[in-house]
C-alpha cells in the first residue's frame, strides 16, 4: 500500500526500515522524519504523516514493542 504519494513510500519501504532501525538500536525513537531520511526520501507536503505515525504504532506493536523505553541504569 502507498503509503506518501509524493515519495511513493510504501508499506513495505516503512516495514523494512522500521525492522532496519530495531536491529541496529532496540530502543530507537522512531520518527516519520527517521524513516523519510532511511529511506533516502523527503517529507514534501506532509498530508500523509498522520498515516505514517499510524503505521510506525502498529509496526512497534507487531516487533512487540508498543511503548517500550529504555532500561534505567543503576
Amino acid at each position: 500500500m502507498i503509503l506518501c504519494s509524493c515519495t511513493r513510500l510504501t508499506s513495505k519501504d516503512l516495514a523494512q526500515a522500521v525492522t532496519q532501525t530495531f536491529r541496529a538500536d532496540p530502543y530507537a525513537v522512531i520518527t516519520p522524519g527517521r524513516l523519510f531520511h532511511q529511506t533516502g526520501r523527503m517529507v514534501k507536503c506532509g498530508r500523509c504523516v498522520p498515516l505514517i505515525q499510524k503505521a510506525i504504532a502498529s509496526e512497534l506493536v507487531r516487533h512487540g514493542r508498543p511503548d517500550t523505553r529504555r532500561p534505567e541504569r543503576k
